[in-house]
C-alpha cells in the first residue's frame, strides 16, 4: 500500500475543525432570533387561522361570534371565542411574544353572520424584545390581513 496516497493528515483534520468551529461561532448568535421569529410567526398564523375559524362558524351557525383578547401586562395574554368554539388559548403556545396593543373596541372582533362582517381593529404581536412586530387586521367586511412594521420585513408578510 501506497503510503501517501489514503486517509487525511491530522493537520488538515484540524483545520477542517477549526473552519467548522469558527463558522458555529458565526451562526450561533442569530440562531436565536430565527428561532424568536418563527415563535412569533407561529403565534401570529394561530390567531389568524382562528379568526377565519371565527368568522367562517359565525356565517355557518348564523350568529354572532366574538373573539376576546386579554391583555395581563405585555408577556401574559389569551384569546377565547363566544360561544366557544375553542378553549381560552394563551401565550404559552408561544413563549417569549407579547401582546403589545389591541384596538378593537373592547378588545373583542365581532364576526356577524351575515356575510361575516366585523367590527374594524387590529392587535400587534411582537417579538420580546420589540425588535419584529406583526400586525394583524380585521377589516369590516371580515377579511383579516397581515403585515410587518418593522424596518425590515419578516418572508411571507408584506410591509404595513
Amino acid at each position: 500500500m501506497d503510503k501517501g496516497s489514503s486517509g487525511f493528515t491530522l493537520l488538515e483534520m484540524l483545520i477542517a475543525v477549526a473552519i467548522m468551529g469558527v463558522l458555529t461561532a458565526l451562526a450561533l448568535p442569530y440562531a436565536g432570533s430565527f428561532i424568536e421569529t418563527q415563535r412569533l410567526k407561529t403565534g401570529v398564523e394561530t390567531i389568524v387561522g382562528d379568526l377565519h375559524y371565527a368568522r367562517t362558524e359565525s356565517i355557518k351557525r348564523n350568529l354572532a361570534v366574538a373573539v376576546t383578547f386579554t391583555t395581563n401586562g405585555s408577556s401574559s395574554w389569551s384569546y377565547v371565542a363566544t360561544p366557544a368554539l375553542w378553549n381560552t388559548k394563551t401565550n404559552t403556545m408561544a413563549p417569549g411574544i407579547q401582546l403589545t396593543s389591541v384596538t378593537f373596541a373592547g378588545q373583542m372582533v365581532t364576526f356577524n353572520p351575515v356575510r361575516g362582517t366585523a367590527n374594524s381593529g387590529q392587535l400587534v404581536m411582537a417579538t420580546s424584545d420589540g425588535s419584529i412586530q406583526l400586525r394583524i387586521g380585521v377589516g369590516p367586511l371580515g377579511q383579516v390581513t397581515t403585515c410587518t412594521q418593522t424596518a425590515n420585513p419578516i418572508g411571507g408578510y408584506p410591509a404595513c
